[in-house]
């Protein structure tokens, strides 16, 4: 019934707060959905709208329930690669925050980090894009909440410094990013290559000069 309800209904976006703290509560409910998913079931606006409010409740209300269903949710279902882009931006819509208590900021870089290793070509990507983004609002806030985070998830880190350093307002820190990709250039994956191909011309095309001396 709720899944026939998100999609018949594209203005329901959240599930109400109540009906999610019931079902947070349901340990078969990552499984059905799984099946239901295997079963060709149109689940995405449903699940979309259900994490929606499960990551406001984990982060924001800080309840225990919410991050351990999610958790289960991550293990339980193989999402859609269109929806790890929007996994992702939830995510970071939900930990806009520059602080967070120790548990909330350790629960949200096991999230990256699982994502990480279920999805990594998209995840990838979905970083790549949001990293070289120059757009102001709420892309500019994510990619905030990203940075941040990565900082803190020292498994994946470094994949992705290079890509920070690239669009730092410091131009030392585009200098050194540009040194480092002319220098290690062959090193990198196919993949990589082509995700840096469009910053790698920004910053030939830096508005600072002594950037690509």
């Amino acid at each position: 019934m709720l899944l026939l309800l998100y999609q018949s209904q594209p203005h329901y976006h959240e599930v109400p707060e109540g009906a999610c703290a019931s079902l947070v509560g349901k340990e078969w409910l990552p499984k059905v959905l799984q099946e239901l998913c295997n079963g060709k079931c149109h689940v995405t606006p449903f699940l979309q709208a259900l994490v929606k409010r499960c990551l406001n409740g984990a982060v924001s209300l800080d309840q225990e329930g919410h991050r351990d269903f999610m958790k289960k949710l991550l293990e339980a279902i193989k999402f859609e690669e269109s929806f790890v882009e929007t996994f992702l931006s939830l995510l970071l819509d939900a930990s806009k925050k520059k602080q967070y208590p120790e548990h909330i900021h350790k629960w949200l870089t096991e999230v990256v980090e699982t994502v990480e290793r279920q999805y990594p070509e998209q995840f990838d990507k979905e970083v790549y894009r949001i990293l070289s983004s120059t757009q102001q609002g709420k892309i500019s806030k994510r990619k905030q909440s990203l940075q941040r985070l990565l900082k803190e998830t020292m498994s994946i880190r470094c994949k992705f410094d290079v890509m920070d350093k690239l669009y730092h307002p410091n131009a030392a820190y585009r200098k050194e990013a540009l040194r480092y990709l002319t220098n290690n250039l062959d090193s990198l994956r196919v993949q990589e290559k082509e995700m840096i191909k469009s910053s790698f011309i920004d910053r030939l095309n830096d508005d600072d000069v002594g950037v690509t001396s």
